[in-house]
């Protein structure tokens, strides 16, 4: 019985140490004015684009090229995923060239299609 409710308070104790961390890393920004007023950007700084439409459209058509490679190949979603060890959705995310892909989920496209990517210096 003394075992269990030392490890209670020790349960306990931890829960309100994260707690607390949380707590004070959402107001570790925020000071009473911007609260108040809100936060508000200088004039004349403009904001970078997220993504620019140059880059969607260059993951859009290396999307299209590799399901279509795919397809030339009669390979299914699910074996590329199996063979890259990467998701379906991620497959999918690879293919639409809608979101902004990690080079681990690329490679691991590339790997399930067996494809291979080199480059070369002129």
């Amino acid at each position: 019985m003394k075992n269990i409710a030392i490890k209670l308070f020790l349960i306990s104790l931890l829960n309100s140490i994260l707690w607390f961390r949380r707590f004070k890393r959402k107001r570790a920004f925020k000071t009473r004015d911007e609260t108040k007023t809100g936060i508000e950007e200088p004039p004349n700084v403009q904001k970078p684009e997220k993504d620019g439409a140059a880059a969607e459209q260059f993951r859009k058509t290396i999307g299209e090229w590799l399901m279509n490679h795919r397809q030339s190949k009669s390979m299914s979603i699910y074996r590329v995923a199996k063979d890259g060890k990467i998701t379906i959705s991620q497959v999918k995310a690879v293919e639409e060239g809608s979101t902004n892909y990690t080079i681990n989920i690329l490679s691991g496209y590339l790997t399930g299609c067996n494809l291979r990517v080199s480059f070369h210096s002129e």
